[in-house]
């Protein structure tokens, strides 16, 4: 039977598509690990245990995570702690140690309680990398830079002190349930105190926006004149931000600063005018990605020889006007895609 033109060119079309398809599957699997790893289970899974899951910086992070990992065809655990409070971490990790995943991640707050954990995993074959703290046992340490990030941060202060406000009360919230980022509290009331004639008021302890609003709201009822507000991470920064709207601030005559680099900040000290003026931190995008390729790829290995070792990325601050600005929102807006 003679087949019409337009028959023809359907079927060309249909042709077409399908090998688009395919090509499409072949890129995926590519994409993909076709190994498995040779250790604990043999699944593609690795466990994050960070304790943080109220924060938004840290749920951004988790969705970067799973989407790259899943380009590799792995999956990533996570645990549902807040607070730091690792008691409610140490469930999700004892379970990936029974069930052999492959490579664990832990945010070690108090280092000296993972100390068993991480032994049985190692003993089990398993990988075990820390987050910011090391145990005694392990294979490496991602880091961010959080006394950097304070000096940093401590730097543009001062700066800002001595041009703008050299009598300011300063307000610094802490985080006593991770005494490793001590520096973000202590470290800055001792290069600010040091350099200018500013008074750092009494610490309160601050983890997240709603602690934020609370604790600065009762510090502006005690101390109205605060004019600077630096928060544990952007989260908390948020909150005072909050706080200074409610009493009536001026932005133009108010500096609050943050850690970690988060979003919402880092787009509205891009745009200017506002309360938050700074903030300091990593790429959760580079730190995801890091995260997720050393796991990947050292329960792929097996476990290394030689010392544990340093998974760093860079740290960076940022003020109105810092070109890095558009690089770090572009990634956002890709992941955000």
């Amino acid at each position: 039977m003679q087949r019409s033109g337009g028959e023809h060119m359907v079927r060309i079309g249909l042709g077409l598509a399908l090998a688009g398809v395919i090509a499409l599957a072949g890129m995926a699997a590519a994409n993909a690990d076709d190994a498995a790893p040779k250790i604990g289970n043999g699944k593609k899974q690795f466990g994050f245990a960070i304790g943080l899951q109220e924060l938004p910086v840290i749920q951004q992070l988790e969705k970067r995570m799973t989407q790259q990992a899943a380009l590799r065809g792995w999956e990533v655990l996570f645990d549902t702690g807040t607070g730091g409070n690792i008691q409610q971490m140490i469930p999700s990790v004892e379970a990936w140690i029974t069930a052999g995943v492959p490579s664990i991640t832990v945010a070690p707050f108090e280092p000296s309680a993972w100390n068993s954990l991480a032994k049985r995993a190692v003993d089990k074959g398993l990988i075990w990398l820390s987050y910011n703290q090391t145990t005694s046992s392990g294979y490496g340490t991602f880091g961010f830079g959080p006394c950097k990030q304070a000096e940093l941060v401590g730097e543009k202060v001062v700066e800002y002190v001595k041009a703008n406000d050299p009598n300011a009360k300063i307000f610094i919230s802490t985080n006593v349930a991770n005494p490793s980022v001590a520096c973000k509290w202590d470290g800055l009331k001792k290069t600010i105190e040091s350099q200018t004639s500013a008074t750092v008021l009494p610490f309160q302890d601050a983890n997240n926006e709603t602690d934020g609003l609370k604790i600065m709201s009762a510090v502006l009822q005690a101390h109205p004149d605060v004019s600077i507000a630096i928060g544990t991470n952007d989260d908390v920064a948020r909150g005072m931000e909050s706080a200074f709207k409610a009493a009536g601030k001026d932005p133009a005559k108010t500096f609050i600063a943050g850690f970690d680099a988060a979003e919402p900040n880092l787009r509205e000290i891009k745009a200017g005018g506002g309360f938050i003026k700074l903030s300091a931190g990593s790429s959760i995008i580079d730190l995801a990605d890091l995260v997720v390729e050393k796991n990947i790829d050292l329960a792929l290995s097996g476990p290394p020889s030689g010392p544990p070792q340093n998974f760093d990325v860079p740290v960076f601050s940022f003020m109105h006007g810092d070109p890095k600005l558009d690089d770090f929102l572009a990634k956002f807006d890709l992941m955000n895609k």
